[in-house]
């Protein structure tokens, strides 16, 4: 069975751009997926209001590379349109270089 989550890697608590903030709530594997997937919500700064989340998953199978991708994020109605999948992507690319560090089987 696979480990996960079992890095030993450093993952920032908090990201954060102009108004828009990515908390970090855990490492875990994805209930469907069955790969690590790292969870974070997304914020706005000022209000600490809950805009979605995102989550990138570290490994790959099947059923990651055909369907479901190495990203998953969710944004709520309300917020719609006001490009908080893509800031918070971007704000994830400097770690993303962690994840790519890592090796999985």
């Amino acid at each position: 069975m696979a480990e996960f989550c079992n890095h030993d890697i450093f993952i920032p608590r908090m990201l954060q751009d102009e108004d828009l903030v990515l908390e970090f709530v855990e490492c875990a594997p994805h209930t469907v997926h069955k790969v690590s997937t790292y969870y974070f919500r997304t914020v706005l700064a000022n209000s600490g209001e809950e805009l979605g989340g995102i989550n990138p998953r570290v490994g790959s199978n099947v059923h990651i590379e055909l369907y479901a991708g190495h990203i998953g994020f969710a944004v709520h109605a309300g917020h719609w349109r006001h490009r908080c999948a893509a800031r918070s992507l971007r704000l994830l690319i400097p770690p993303a270089g962690i994840f790519a560090s890592i090796r999985y089987a």
